[in-house]
């Protein structure tokens, strides 16, 4: 009985660490949007975002790597948590893990950017952008 409540806690914990990994996603689309469409990032803004990260890494449960980059160059990075909770593995910079249907996000945010910017229409029929769909 005890090792079914201690697994059912465990998985409880597991779909927290998943939640705040699309909130913290979420958090750094947004922010990364936001700046990437105003054009500023500069050192006071790295300071700022890092002061917002390091508090939300002491109040939630996160596990996860935030990196914004552009043209190539890594203008924030943040790794915290554990790569395995089982083994009290770290998280590093380069730990690779799958993103499953969070990569629909992303994908939604660059198409309403390339809307703002007028190099796509989204209400144009998809058969102007999928070649098996003419």
């Amino acid at each position: 009985m005890q090792a079914a409540a201690e697994e059912r806690q465990r998985l409880q914990r597991r779909r927290r660490r998943r939640l705040m990994g699309v909130g913290a996603a979420v958090f750094t689309v947004a922010v990364v949007a936001v700046l990437g469409v105003s054009g500023v990032w500069h050192a006071g803004t790295q300071s700022r975002y890092d002061a917002a990260m390091t508090k939300f890494l002491e109040t939630s449960d996160f596990d996860g790597v935030v990196l914004v980059s552009e043209n190539g160059k890594t203008l924030f990075e943040h790794v915290g948590g554990l790569a395995n909770e089982e083994f009290q593995v770290p998280m590093k910079v380069d730990d690779i893990f799958p993103v499953a249907s969070n990569s629909k996000l992303f994908t939604a945010v660059s198409l309403y950017q390339l809307q703002e910017r007028g190099l796509v229409n989204l209400t144009d029929p998809r058969k102007l952008f999928i070649i098996t769909a003419r």
